[in-house]
């Protein structure tokens, strides 16, 4: 069965690209992604991963967002926020919120005005001193594997990311090493 895991970004406007991460998706049709009262078609990218873009003509404020298909429950996803988005690039979560000291796990980290889009290993993901190349999937998410932390015992860490043009953002504790 399908379930919900994360999503992001958690606000933004018409057009702008939202990334479900969750699993069981890829056996789902008809995928449905319902902003409030608007509904918009959900792509499945792969068994993790639904992307939707916040649909036109849906007025600013607050709504919760349902994922559905056929044969299967709605799925609540989460609170939205629908109006601005921030200048600039920023980081606002990461999934999963706990990664183990070897690494080795998938992590998604959501944002906005995320560059280098497609191109495979082209952006720098600092996990406190550890880095890895990651790939920005889109305008707000980045996909990365996540590298073995060089010292013991749990930690909190500050989230960096660099493009190639330079271009940076970070984010303190949004997730740990345990």
């Amino acid at each position: 069965m399908a379930s919900v895991n994360n999503f992001g970004p958690k606000s933004g406007k018409e057009g702008l690209p939202v990334n479900i991460i969750g699993d069981g998706f890829a056996p789902l049709t008809n995928v449905r992604v319902k902003f409030g009262q608007s509904a918009v078609a959900g792509v499945v990218k792969n068994d993790q991963h639904v992307k939707v873009e916040v649909p036109a003509g849906i007025s600013d404020g607050p709504v919760a967002i349902v994922l559905s298909a056929d044969g299967v429950p709605d799925i609540f996803v989460g609170g939205f926020t629908v109006g601005t988005v921030p200048a600039g690039t920023s980081v606002t979560d990461v999934y999963p919120d706990g990664i183990p000291m070897a690494g080795g796990t998938g992590v998604s980290v959501f944002g906005y005005g995320f560059k280098d889009v497609g191109v495979a290993g082209a952006v720098t993901v600092g996990f406190g001193s550890a880095t890895a190349q990651g790939t920005a999937v889109d305008s707000t998410l980045i996909s990365v594997v996540a590298p073995a932390m060089p010292r013991g015992g749990q930690q909190m860490f500050n989230l960096s990311i660099t493009f190639t043009d330079g271009t940076s953002c970070s984010a303190a504790e949004l997730t740990s090493y345990y």
